[in-house]
């Protein structure tokens, strides 16, 4: 991707940033930095995130931070004083703020001899899903050698539910000894991109296990956990182990396939990679990689247009342009109910798909409409986390808090660094703050306003949540940063994105919106 602002232009692809006098240097994580904000226009960047994207959460000093962000002031002509390129909201983070534009990532390159061979490469190579073989587990002298087999084959089992996945059929994978095949083996013997393993040990009535999830082509580890319980407990330890472990693969594999393509010019994406590439946009909740994300998906229909889990996907890059207010809220609502029961038309056993269409009845203001079809979701896939917090979300909506809070212990507890994790703290907020218990309301509410990044429908609800709870001075306070944000936002922006089916929470979190400054709206 090539982003151009003012006389620059970033290209992602060739770690390049282009001036009006050629090529502008920049130390590796300053031009990461300016990757980030550039791309993230819409949005502020808290310190945490950075240090999160650039640093992989490490400790790093804010000496470190500011010599990054100097360097790219620097190199833009920029400075504390003029900030015509990056502003500082104190308290809060850093804002790109001059106008950005996407185009082609081979506009201006095309001319390099890297591209010039990529060129001649085929327009797209055949189109298939990723593919992961899962072994049976090694079990140590100690261990119980049935369940060797049986854990792997549950797995299995679940992992068919999958529609984006490919997976090896048993027969095939468990043809190679356990603790004997290599990733490398693995690629060669089965074609497979991705290995699930483990090892299980059983020692003093507890059973214990390790699974690994590991990509083939180089032998990367992207996941790995241990499970432990008593003899007694091996069915909860069974269901335990599957549920964290779909919910994990529904993370990692997508984020590897979208690395693995990044390099690659989007005219020569299959219609595979173009989904997982459109995944590592979607949930940045800002315009410009809302954008990007509806882009390739539209690109994976246009090569294969039987994919309902794009469908599914696209569907929700349309509810966020009606949620965020992209564009007109009625064609993306529109778009959002088509794409979604175009996927339920074309696989109605996928989960994704009745996920997709539950979810869009929020737009309509009859949440209580959609609770079949996340029902269904469930019913089809158990550990899908998203389709709890939906259900979650949407339970909250209609006032049935006790199902609500079930629902969202679950999508906690399935997936915790989910990317709907501030949303669904969010929730929780509100939940919280309406049944009365201010202390929890505070904590969920704060932990969403700070992680929303750019997500101002979020901070709202998270404001709203500090008002009830009996906080007025931190609900201004994220008032101010949702204002600084977006300084048109108004209760109703708010309140067509979250329909309350009992009007006296309606009128409790406008009340509340009120009281932190904000207009009601046409």
């Amino acid at each position: 991707m090539i982003l151009k602002f003012g006389p620059f232009e970033l290209d992602e692809d060739r770690a390049e940033l282009r001036g009006p006098d050629g090529t502008v240097a920049l130390e590796p994580k300053a031009f990461a930095l300016l990757c980030l904000l550039a791309g993230n226009a819409d949005r502020v960047i808290p310190k945490e995130e950075m240090i999160e994207r650039l640093w992989g959460g490490r400790f790093v000093t804010d000496a470190a931070v500011a010599t990054a962000i100097r360097q790219v002031r620097q190199a833009l002509g920029d400075d504390a004083e003029r900030q015509a390129y990056l502003r500082t909201l104190r308290g809060l983070g850093h804002r790109f703020v001059a106008p950005v534009t996407m185009v082609s990532a081979a506009v201006g390159a095309a001319v390099s001899a890297a591209r010039a061979a990529e060129a001649a490469e085929p327009e797209t190579t055949a189109a298939r899903p990723p593919t992961i073989a899962v072994l049976p587990f090694e079990a140590a002298e100690a261990g119980p050698g049935s369940l060797a087999q049986s854990f792997p084959a549950d797995i299995l089992s679940a992992l068919a539910r999958f529609r984006w996945l490919r997976v090896i059929a048993r027969e095939s994978a468990f043809r190679l000894p356990p603790g004997t095949a290599t990733p490398e083996t693995v690629r060669q013997v089965l074609g497979a991109d991705y290995l699930l393993s483990g090892r299980i040990e059983a020692a003093a009535g507890r059973i214990a296990v390790a699974v690994d999830l590991v990509e083939t082509g180089g032998g990367t580890l992207l996941w790995s956990d241990r499970f432990e319980a008593g003899k007694d407990d091996i069915h909860l330890l069974r269901e335990r182990i599957t549920g964290t472990l779909l919910a994990a693969l529904d993370l990692s594999i997508p984020l590897a396939e979208a690395a693995r393509t990044r390099m690659r010019p989007v005219e020569k994406l299959d219609a595979w990679s173009a989904y997982h590439r459109g995944l590592s946009h979607m949930y940045r909740f800002n315009r410009a990689d809302n954008a990007a994300a509806e882009a390739l998906f539209s690109r994976a229909l246009a090569l294969d247009p039987g994919l309902s889990v794009v469908l599914a996907a696209r569907s929700f890059t349309h509810f966020q342009t009606a949620v965020m207010g992209y564009a007109d809220r009625d064609a993306a609502v529109h778009a959002a109910r088509q794409d979604a029961e175009q996927a339920m038309a074309l696989d109605p056993l996928d989960p994704h798909a009745n996920y997709a269409h539950g979810r869009v009845h929020v737009l309509t203001g009859r949440a209580e409409d959609g609770l079949p079809w996340l029902d269904q979701a469930l019913r089809l896939s158990p550990s899908y986390a998203k389709a709890h917090y939906a259900r979650g979300a949407m339970r909250m909506m209609t006032g049935d808090f006790t199902a609500s809070s079930e629902d969202l212990g679950a999508a906690f507890d399935l997936s915790p660094l989910d990317p709907l994790l501030p949303v669904m703290r969010c929730v929780r907020a509100i939940t919280h703050a309406l049944k009365g218990n201010a202390d929890q309301a505070v904590e969920w509410a704060l932990l969403a306003a700070r992680t929303s990044h750019g997500h101002y429908i979020n901070m709202m609800g998270a404001v709203a949540a500090l008002g009830i709870a009996g906080r007025p001075d931190l609900a201004d306070h994220w008032a101010r940063a949702v204002r600084d944000l977006r300084p048109d936002v108004t209760i109703r922006t708010q309140q067509t994105a979250w329909f309350f089916t009992r009007g006296d929470h309606l009128e409790t979190i406008r009340r509340h919106l009120r009281a932190a400054g904000f207009p009601d709206g046409d």
